[in-house]
């Protein structure tokens, strides 16, 4: 399986990185916890790409579109984030991860 540049580095950090304990002991909400972060960093990631790759479309139209639609998936993933955290510090411990995963 080949993977692109973008998913080894986050794969390689995600090995790397120390990931908090967590104090929930209910396996749902680690699957919720982990589904935010995938989808936070899945979105980052593309509208990376899209912004790079943005004036090597054949439709500058559709790729602006395109970018849009990631942005306010994005937006909408991080206030769901917002929403089931407590929000102890400035950012959610998911929204950190992914930053930290996508840098």
């Amino acid at each position: 399986m080949y993977l692109k540049q973008d998913q080894k580095n986050m794969y390689l950090k995600l090995k790397t990185k120390k990931i908090k304990t967590n104090i929930m002991t209910n396996p749902i909400d680690d699957r919720i916890e982990a589904k935010l972060i995938s989808k936070i960093a899945h979105y980052r990631l593309s509208i990376r790409t899209q912004f790079r790759n943005r004036h090597h479309a054949a439709w500058p139209e559709l790729s602006y579109k395109l970018v849009i639609g990631d942005i306010s998936n994005l937006k909408v993933w991080m206030r769901m984030a917002e929403l089931l955290e407590p929000m102890k510090t400035k950012t959610p411990y998911t929204t950190y991860i992914a930053k930290e995963l996508t840098k």
